[in-house]
């Protein structure tokens, strides 16, 4: 959208000539940002935030630090997350959400694993607490580990779970 703004003092033109100078106007960048899903345990580790669009934006709040949630730094309630985008031109957009801290903390326990040689066959994961969850790292297909996929080094393997009411 293009103003022309016309200069004038008291109604009359400066000068009997017209001085005007054309000023752009942008549109405000259209940003979203969805909806978090709960946080089970007050004690988790940080939470990436990576759900705003478009990419490349900031987000900020209670306990944001470098575009991560740090649950245990607030404990369990409700907290507003701003997304902000900055685009081409220099125009902000913003998006927020609120994110849930649930007072349920759900206490997630995973067994020390031996270490293994190469040469021992596939075996299924297990021992993680509370049941219900998957295991996930590298050669872990549906919860089964595969160590001569692998090799030899010291891998991560994860226990994730969901709670009934969709923590994570």
């Amino acid at each position: 959208m293009v103003f022309t703004i016309f200069l004038h003092e008291n109604g009359i033109p400066w000068n009997t000539d017209t001085l005007f100078k054309n000023m752009v106007v942008r549109d405000t960048p259209v940003v979203s940002l969805t909806g978090f899903s709960p946080i089970c345990n007050s004690n988790s580790g940080p939470i990436s935030l990576n759900t705003g669009l478009p990419l490349g934006g900031t987000y900020s709040g209670t306990a944001v630090i470098a575009n991560e949630f740090y649950p245990a730094l607030v404990g369990s309630g409700f907290y507003p997350i701003q997304y902000e985008y900055i685009d081409s031109n220099s125009c902000v957009g913003t998006a927020s959400e609120i994110l849930t801290v649930d007072t349920s903390n759900v206490i997630l326990t995973l067994p020390s694993f031996a270490n293994l040689c190469a040469n021992v066959s596939s075996f299924p994961l297990s021992g993680a607490t509370p049941l219900g969850g998957n295991y996930t790292g590298p050669s872990v297909v549906n919860d089964t580990f595969y160590p001569s996929a692998l090799a030899e080094g010291s891998y991560t393997i994860s226990y994730n779970y969901t709670a009934a009411n969709n923590c994570i």
